[in-house]
Protein backbone atom coordinates (compact mmCIF):
# COMPACT_ATOMS: atom_id res chain seq x y z
CA UNK A 1 0.00 0.00 0.00
CA UNK A 2 1.38 3.41 -0.93
CA UNK A 3 0.80 6.12 1.60
CA UNK A 4 -0.47 9.33 0.04
CA UNK A 5 0.44 12.68 1.49
CA UNK A 6 -2.40 14.20 3.53
CA UNK A 7 -1.24 17.75 4.18
CA UNK A 8 0.33 19.14 1.04
CA UNK A 9 1.24 18.24 -2.54
CA UNK A 10 4.92 17.89 -1.77
CA UNK A 11 5.71 16.76 -5.30
CA UNK A 12 4.55 20.18 -6.49
CA UNK A 13 6.64 21.83 -3.78
CA UNK A 14 9.68 19.86 -4.90
CA UNK A 15 9.11 20.92 -8.50
CA UNK A 16 8.66 24.57 -7.51
CA UNK A 17 11.92 24.56 -5.58
CA UNK A 18 13.94 22.81 -8.27
CA UNK A 19 17.10 24.74 -8.95
CA UNK A 20 16.57 27.19 -6.09
CA UNK A 21 18.93 27.54 -3.16
CA UNK A 22 16.18 28.28 -0.65
CA UNK A 23 12.41 28.52 -0.35
CA UNK A 24 10.92 31.55 -2.08
CA UNK A 25 8.02 33.58 -0.67
CA UNK A 26 5.44 32.28 -3.15
CA UNK A 27 6.17 28.62 -2.44
CA UNK A 28 6.22 29.28 1.30
CA UNK A 29 2.84 31.00 1.05
CA UNK A 30 1.36 28.09 -0.89
CA UNK A 31 2.62 25.65 1.74
CA UNK A 32 1.07 27.73 4.52
CA UNK A 33 -2.24 27.84 2.66
CA UNK A 34 -2.24 24.06 2.22
CA UNK A 35 -1.43 23.52 5.90
CA UNK A 36 -4.17 25.92 6.99
CA UNK A 37 -6.71 24.09 4.83
CA UNK A 38 -5.66 20.75 6.32
CA UNK A 39 -5.76 21.98 9.93
CA UNK A 40 -9.21 23.51 9.52
CA UNK A 41 -10.69 20.12 8.59
CA UNK A 42 -11.31 17.73 11.51
CA UNK A 43 -9.52 14.37 11.32
CA UNK A 44 -11.44 11.16 10.80
CA UNK A 45 -13.49 10.19 13.82
CA UNK A 46 -13.16 6.92 15.67
CA UNK A 47 -16.43 5.73 14.15
CA UNK A 48 -15.11 6.41 10.64
CA UNK A 49 -11.47 5.43 11.12
CA UNK A 50 -9.73 3.21 8.63
CA UNK A 51 -6.33 1.60 8.94
CA UNK A 52 -4.08 4.24 7.43
CA UNK A 53 -0.77 2.69 8.46
CA UNK A 54 1.22 2.53 5.28
CA UNK A 55 4.68 3.26 3.98
CA UNK A 56 5.50 5.72 1.25
CA UNK A 57 7.51 4.89 -1.81
CA UNK A 58 11.06 5.96 -2.41
CA UNK A 59 9.90 8.20 -5.27
CA UNK A 60 8.29 10.57 -2.78
CA UNK A 61 11.37 11.30 -0.70
CA UNK A 62 15.07 11.93 -0.89
CA UNK A 63 17.38 9.13 0.23
CA UNK A 64 18.12 10.83 3.55
CA UNK A 65 14.67 10.15 4.95
CA UNK A 66 14.04 6.67 3.55
CA UNK A 67 14.75 4.95 6.89
CA UNK A 68 11.98 7.06 8.45
CA UNK A 69 9.63 6.65 5.52
CA UNK A 70 9.80 2.89 5.67
CA UNK A 71 8.46 2.91 9.21
CA UNK A 72 4.74 2.60 9.70
CA UNK A 73 2.88 5.54 11.19
CA UNK A 74 -0.18 5.13 13.38
CA UNK A 75 -2.38 8.19 12.96
CA UNK A 76 -4.40 8.98 16.07
CA UNK A 77 -8.10 9.66 15.67
CA UNK A 78 -10.02 11.91 17.95
CA UNK A 79 -12.57 10.14 20.14
CA UNK A 80 -15.98 11.56 19.24
CA UNK A 81 -18.20 9.41 21.49
CA UNK A 82 -19.14 12.41 23.62
CA UNK A 83 -20.73 14.09 20.60
CA UNK A 84 -23.47 11.45 20.75
CA UNK A 85 -24.47 12.89 24.14
CA UNK A 86 -24.35 16.63 23.38
CA UNK A 87 -26.26 18.76 20.93
CA UNK A 88 -23.22 20.09 19.07
CA UNK A 89 -24.05 23.49 17.58
CA UNK A 90 -22.10 25.27 14.86
CA UNK A 91 -21.60 28.96 15.68
CA UNK A 92 -18.68 29.47 13.30
CA UNK A 93 -20.79 31.70 11.05
CA UNK A 94 -22.08 33.88 13.88
CA UNK A 95 -20.72 36.86 15.78
CA UNK A 96 -21.80 35.57 19.18
CA UNK A 97 -19.64 35.28 22.29
CA UNK A 98 -21.64 32.33 23.61
CA UNK A 99 -25.14 30.96 24.01
CA UNK A 100 -27.70 30.59 26.79
CA UNK A 101 -29.48 27.57 28.21
CA UNK A 102 -32.89 28.49 29.60
CA UNK A 103 -34.71 27.08 32.64
CA UNK A 104 -31.72 25.45 34.28
CA UNK A 105 -32.66 22.77 36.80
CA UNK A 106 -29.22 21.52 37.70
CA UNK A 107 -26.09 21.41 35.60
CA UNK A 108 -22.42 21.91 34.97
CA UNK A 109 -20.21 24.08 32.83
CA UNK A 110 -16.46 24.40 32.31
CA UNK A 111 -14.09 27.30 31.97
CA UNK A 112 -10.81 27.95 30.16
CA UNK A 113 -8.06 25.53 31.19
CA UNK A 114 -4.63 27.10 31.64
CA UNK A 115 -1.82 25.07 30.08
CA UNK A 116 -0.77 22.20 32.31
CA UNK A 117 -3.85 22.36 34.54
CA UNK A 118 -6.99 20.21 34.67
CA UNK A 119 -10.43 21.23 33.48
CA UNK A 120 -12.36 23.23 36.07
CA UNK A 121 -16.05 22.34 36.13
CA UNK A 122 -18.61 24.64 37.74
CA UNK A 123 -22.15 24.06 38.95
CA UNK A 124 -24.80 26.21 37.29
CA UNK A 125 -28.29 27.06 38.54
CA UNK A 126 -31.01 29.58 37.79
CA UNK A 127 -33.56 30.37 35.12
CA UNK A 128 -30.85 30.61 32.49
CA UNK A 129 -27.13 30.05 32.22
CA UNK A 130 -24.70 31.64 29.74
CA UNK A 131 -22.10 29.43 28.10
CA UNK A 132 -19.20 31.46 26.77
CA UNK A 133 -16.79 30.52 24.03
CA UNK A 134 -13.27 30.42 25.41
CA UNK A 135 -10.16 30.72 23.27
CA UNK A 136 -7.70 27.83 23.12
CA UNK A 137 -4.41 27.88 21.28
CA UNK A 138 -1.03 26.34 20.66
CA UNK A 139 1.98 26.58 18.37
CA UNK A 140 3.70 24.35 15.86
CA UNK A 141 7.14 25.08 14.47
CA UNK A 142 9.80 23.53 12.28
CA UNK A 143 13.12 24.54 10.84
CA UNK A 144 13.03 25.92 7.28
CA UNK A 145 15.93 23.55 6.62
CA UNK A 146 13.38 20.72 6.45
CA UNK A 147 12.03 22.33 3.28
CA UNK A 148 15.47 23.06 1.90
CA UNK A 149 16.47 19.41 2.44
CA UNK A 150 13.11 18.02 1.23
CA UNK A 151 12.36 16.44 4.61
CA UNK A 152 8.65 16.63 3.84
CA UNK A 153 7.77 13.54 5.84
CA UNK A 154 8.85 15.25 9.07
CA UNK A 155 6.67 18.29 8.35
CA UNK A 156 3.76 16.06 7.38
CA UNK A 157 3.95 14.16 10.66
CA UNK A 158 4.24 17.33 12.72
CA UNK A 159 1.18 18.93 11.14
CA UNK A 160 -0.94 15.77 11.46
CA UNK A 161 0.04 15.35 15.11
CA UNK A 162 -0.72 19.01 15.81
CA UNK A 163 -4.24 18.72 14.41
CA UNK A 164 -4.92 15.42 16.17
CA UNK A 165 -3.79 16.89 19.48
CA UNK A 166 -6.11 19.86 19.06
CA UNK A 167 -9.21 17.72 18.62
CA UNK A 168 -8.09 15.25 21.28
CA UNK A 169 -7.84 18.10 23.81
CA UNK A 170 -11.32 19.32 22.82
CA UNK A 171 -12.70 15.84 23.45
CA UNK A 172 -10.84 15.55 26.75
CA UNK A 173 -12.59 18.67 28.05
CA UNK A 174 -15.99 17.31 27.03
CA UNK A 175 -15.35 14.00 28.79
CA UNK A 176 -14.19 15.84 31.92
CA UNK A 177 -17.51 17.69 31.90
CA UNK A 178 -19.44 14.40 31.77
CA UNK A 179 -17.35 12.78 34.49
CA UNK A 180 -17.89 15.76 36.80
CA UNK A 181 -21.53 14.68 37.18
CA UNK A 182 -22.62 14.79 40.81
CA UNK A 183 -22.91 11.53 42.72
CA UNK A 184 -26.57 12.47 43.22
CA UNK A 185 -27.14 11.01 39.76
CA UNK A 186 -25.46 7.67 40.44
CA UNK A 187 -27.32 4.42 39.89
CA UNK A 188 -26.11 1.55 42.04
CA UNK A 189 -25.56 -1.93 40.65
CA UNK A 190 -29.07 -3.30 40.77
CA UNK A 191 -30.05 -6.61 42.34
CA UNK A 192 -30.63 -9.62 40.12
CA UNK A 193 -34.13 -10.61 39.08
CA UNK A 194 -35.23 -13.06 40.29
CA UNK A 195 -33.62 -12.48 43.66
CA UNK A 196 -32.98 -16.19 43.95
CA UNK A 197 -30.55 -16.10 41.00
CA UNK A 198 -27.28 -17.47 42.31
CA UNK A 199 -24.09 -15.41 41.94
CA UNK A 200 -22.53 -18.50 40.38
CA UNK A 201 -25.03 -18.38 37.50
CA UNK A 202 -23.22 -17.56 34.22
CA UNK A 203 -25.74 -14.78 33.52
CA UNK A 204 -25.67 -13.28 37.01
CA UNK A 205 -23.49 -10.26 36.17
CA UNK A 206 -25.30 -9.58 32.88
CA UNK A 207 -28.71 -9.71 34.57
CA UNK A 208 -27.64 -7.17 37.18
CA UNK A 209 -26.21 -4.92 34.44
CA UNK A 210 -29.52 -5.19 32.55
CA UNK A 211 -31.46 -4.13 35.60
CA UNK A 212 -29.03 -1.22 36.12
CA UNK A 213 -29.44 0.09 32.55
CA UNK A 214 -33.24 -0.23 32.80
CA UNK A 215 -33.19 1.62 36.13
CA UNK A 216 -31.06 4.44 34.68
CA UNK A 217 -33.39 4.92 31.69
CA UNK A 218 -36.46 4.93 33.92
CA UNK A 219 -34.93 7.40 36.37
CA UNK A 220 -34.07 9.80 33.54
CA UNK A 221 -37.54 9.63 32.02
CA UNK A 222 -39.18 10.11 35.39
CA UNK A 223 -36.95 13.09 36.23
CA UNK A 224 -37.49 14.96 32.93
CA UNK A 225 -41.13 14.08 32.23
CA UNK A 226 -42.28 17.64 32.95
CA UNK A 227 -39.44 19.46 31.18
CA UNK A 228 -40.92 19.58 27.69
CA UNK A 229 -38.30 17.37 26.03
CA UNK A 230 -40.90 15.10 24.50
CA UNK A 231 -39.14 12.13 26.11
CA UNK A 232 -40.99 8.84 26.12
CA UNK A 233 -40.32 5.11 26.66
CA UNK A 234 -39.43 5.02 22.94
CA UNK A 235 -36.74 7.70 23.24
CA UNK A 236 -33.17 6.82 22.24
CA UNK A 237 -30.70 6.71 25.11
CA UNK A 238 -26.92 6.86 24.67
CA UNK A 239 -24.91 4.38 26.74
CA UNK A 240 -21.42 5.89 26.87
CA UNK A 241 -18.99 3.38 28.32
CA UNK A 242 -15.22 2.88 28.66
CA UNK A 243 -13.77 0.44 26.17
CA UNK A 244 -12.61 -1.72 29.10
CA UNK A 245 -16.27 -2.72 29.59
CA UNK A 246 -16.80 -3.70 25.94
CA UNK A 247 -17.55 -7.40 26.40
CA UNK A 248 -19.61 -6.77 29.50
CA UNK A 249 -21.84 -4.14 27.88
CA UNK A 250 -22.26 -6.24 24.75
CA UNK A 251 -23.33 -9.20 26.84
CA UNK A 252 -25.85 -7.17 28.84
CA UNK A 253 -27.39 -5.65 25.72
CA UNK A 254 -27.42 -8.97 23.89
CA UNK A 255 -28.84 -11.20 26.62
CA UNK A 256 -32.42 -12.34 26.00
CA UNK A 257 -35.08 -13.18 28.56
CA UNK A 258 -37.08 -16.29 27.82
CA UNK A 259 -40.52 -16.92 29.30
CA UNK A 260 -44.01 -18.15 28.63
CA UNK A 261 -44.74 -15.09 26.46
CA UNK A 262 -41.70 -15.64 24.27
CA UNK A 263 -38.15 -14.29 24.07
CA UNK A 264 -37.36 -10.58 24.37
CA UNK A 265 -34.34 -8.36 25.11
CA UNK A 266 -33.42 -7.88 28.74
CA UNK A 267 -32.82 -4.13 28.27
CA UNK A 268 -36.30 -2.72 27.71
CA UNK A 269 -35.32 0.68 26.33
CA UNK A 270 -33.90 1.89 23.03
CA UNK A 271 -30.24 2.08 23.99
CA UNK A 272 -27.39 3.03 21.64
CA UNK A 273 -24.03 1.81 22.98
CA UNK A 274 -21.03 4.12 22.36
CA UNK A 275 -17.59 2.86 23.41
CA UNK A 276 -14.84 5.35 24.20
CA UNK A 277 -11.27 5.63 25.41
CA UNK A 278 -11.95 9.18 26.59
CA UNK A 279 -13.39 8.38 30.03
CA UNK A 280 -10.80 8.20 32.79
CA UNK A 281 -12.82 5.78 34.91
CA UNK A 282 -13.20 2.16 33.81
CA UNK A 283 -15.63 0.81 36.43
CA UNK A 284 -18.71 2.84 35.57
CA UNK A 285 -20.58 4.04 32.50
CA UNK A 286 -23.13 6.71 31.59
CA UNK A 287 -26.68 6.53 30.29
CA UNK A 288 -27.94 9.79 28.80
CA UNK A 289 -30.98 11.25 27.12
CA UNK A 290 -28.98 13.16 24.47
CA UNK A 291 -29.25 16.77 23.25
CA UNK A 292 -31.97 19.01 24.76
CA UNK A 293 -29.97 20.87 27.46
CA UNK A 294 -26.75 18.94 26.97
CA UNK A 295 -25.22 21.53 24.69
CA UNK A 296 -21.89 22.26 23.03
CA UNK A 297 -21.00 25.13 20.72
CA UNK A 298 -18.07 25.52 18.32
CA UNK A 299 -17.45 29.21 17.67
CA UNK A 300 -14.18 29.04 15.73
CA UNK A 301 -12.61 25.97 14.18
CA UNK A 302 -8.88 25.49 14.41
CA UNK A 303 -7.44 28.54 12.65
CA UNK A 304 -3.76 28.98 11.96
CA UNK A 305 -1.73 32.19 11.80
CA UNK A 306 1.69 31.63 10.19
CA UNK A 307 4.95 33.36 10.97
CA UNK A 308 8.55 33.07 9.82
CA UNK A 309 11.37 33.86 12.22
CA UNK A 310 14.53 34.75 10.26
CA UNK A 311 16.60 34.76 13.45
CA UNK A 312 16.03 31.00 13.94
CA UNK A 313 15.30 30.22 10.29
CA UNK A 314 12.06 28.52 11.28
CA UNK A 315 8.38 28.53 10.42
CA UNK A 316 5.77 28.70 13.16
CA UNK A 317 2.04 28.03 12.87
CA UNK A 318 -0.08 29.43 15.71
CA UNK A 319 -3.37 27.57 16.01
CA UNK A 320 -6.42 29.11 17.69
CA UNK A 321 -10.02 28.06 18.19
CA UNK A 322 -13.06 28.77 20.39
CA UNK A 323 -15.71 26.51 21.88
CA UNK A 324 -17.78 25.97 25.00
CA UNK A 325 -20.22 23.48 26.45
CA UNK A 326 -22.50 22.77 29.38
CA UNK A 327 -24.73 20.17 30.94
CA UNK A 328 -27.79 22.32 31.44
CA UNK A 329 -29.84 19.57 33.08
CA UNK A 330 -28.01 16.82 34.94
CA UNK A 331 -31.27 14.89 35.14
CA UNK A 332 -30.57 13.80 31.58
CA UNK A 333 -27.60 11.66 32.68
CA UNK A 334 -27.01 8.80 35.07
CA UNK A 335 -23.69 7.28 36.14
CA UNK A 336 -24.06 3.52 36.46
CA UNK A 337 -22.04 1.27 38.75
CA UNK A 338 -20.71 -2.16 37.78
CA UNK A 339 -20.20 -3.57 41.27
Amino acid sequence: MVRKFQVCDWRAVKAALAGKERVDAETSGNIRAAINTFLAKPPSRVSQALDVRAAATSDDFPTTVLPVVRKFQQTDYYDDGWESVFDVLDFTGSNRNGFEILDIEDGLSFQLVPEGEKAQVYKVKGTKAPVTFDMYGGGLGWSRRLLDDEEYWAIENAVISFRNKWYADRSEIAYALIEALSSSYNVSWQAAVPASLASSDPNYTAVRDIETVNKACYDILNAVKGNGYGASPKSVFVLLYPLALLSRINRALGLLNSGLAGTFPGVQYNVMPVPTLGLTGTTSYYVALPSNKLMWGDRMNLTVLPDFDPASYSDTQYGWGRYGGAIGDSNQIRRCATS
